[in-house]
C-alpha cells in the first residue's frame, strides 16, 4: 500500500512540475509578444537535439542520473537554454527537473569546460547549430566520430 502511494505521489509531482513548465511558458510567451514560438520552441528543441547529438533519452537527461554521460547533456540543455532563450533560472531549473541554484552551476561548469576543453567547445557549437538551422543531419562532419 505504502507503495502504490509513493508511487502515485511521484507521478503527481511530476504532473504539477510538467504543468508549472507549461504555465510558465505560456506566461513568457504572453509578455514577450513575438518571441512567444520562439521560447516555446526552443524548449523543447534545445533538449531535443542535445538528447540526439549525445545518444540519451529525455527521461535519463531528466532523471536523477549523475554519470557524467547524462549530467553533462543535461548541462549542456540548461546552458544553451540561458544562452538562447530569456528564461529564468527557475524556468530552466523545471526543464531541466532540478532547482535554480543547479541550473545556474549547469551552466558554469559548460562555460568552464568549453575554456578547458576545445572539442567539447565544438561540440557545443554544433548542437547549438543544429538547434538553429533544425538539421539534425549536418550538425556534425560526415564521419566525425564524437569523443567522450
Amino acid at each position: 500500500m505504502n507503495a502504490q502511494l509513493l508511487v502515485i505521489h511521484e507521478r503527481a509531482e511530476r504532473a504539477i512540475n510538467d504543468l508549472q513548465t507549461v504555465r510558465d511558458m505560456v506566461r513568457a510567451m504572453i509578455t514577450s509578444g513575438e518571441k512567444l514560438k520562439t521560447i516555446g520552441d526552443l524548449t523543447i528543441r534545445i533538449p531535443e537535439a542535445v538528447c540526439t547529438y549525445h545518444g540519451v533519452t529525455m527521461e535519463q537527461l531528466r532523471g536523477k542520473h549523475r554519470v557524467r554521460a547524462i549530467s553533462q547533456p543535461r548541462q549542456i540543455v540548461a546552458y544553451l537554454l540561458r544562452e538562447m532563450t530569456n528564461l529564468s533560472w527557475e524556468d530552466i531549473g523545471r526543464i531541466i527537473r532540478r532547482d535554480h541554484s543547479t541550473a545556474i552551476n549547469c551552466k558554469q561548469a559548460v562555460e568552464n569546460e568549453i575554456i578547458r576543453n576545445p572539442a567539447f567547445a565544438v561540440d557545443v557549437k554544433q548542437i547549438k547549430r543544429i538547434i538553429e538551422t533544425g538539421d539534425q543531419e549536418n550538425g556534425r562532419a560526415p564521419g566525425e566520430e564524437q569523443e567522450r
